[in-house]
């Protein structure tokens, strides 16, 4: 990997705050899904999990710092947020313990014309 990149991908890690959880519902005509997360912030023993849980390494991430775009974001992802890295700031849309649904939040945003893109940014457990 380009150091750069390695860079990029250690800070994004210690940015990530939220998780969200979701439900994919029956399937649609169009993608053989229904691609309406259900949306809940991740919770210990009835406590908000803050900080990117180790086991959510799968991060939905938009390439913006658009007010605008932020809160069509939040139409689909509550819980997505501004947040910033060397490269500019973005919205994390959410965070996952499997690729597949964050892919599918992915593709939910980008059917609404976002640039969601999956990235895999592992936290260790053990810290």
């Amino acid at each position: 990997m380009q150091p750069l990149k390695q860079t990029l991908l250690g800070l994004l890690q210690a940015l990530i705050f939220l998780s969200v959880s979701w439900l994919v519902n029956k399937p649609s005509r169009s993608q053989n899904l229904n691609l309406e997360p259900i949306l809940q912030p991740q919770t210990e023993d009835g406590v908000t999990v803050l900080g990117q849980p180790c086991e959510n390494p799968y991060v939905v991430a938009i390439p913006s710092s658009n007010p605008q775009v932020l809160e069509k974001v939040q139409q689909y992802a509550p819980s997505a947020f501004l947040t910033d890295s060397p490269l500019g700031l973005y919205i994390q849309a959410g965070s996952f313990s499997d690729r597949a649904p964050a892919e599918i939040l992915s593709l939910t945003l980008r059917q609404y014309n976002l640039d969601a893109r999956v990235a895999y940014l592992p936290v260790p457990c053990n810290l």
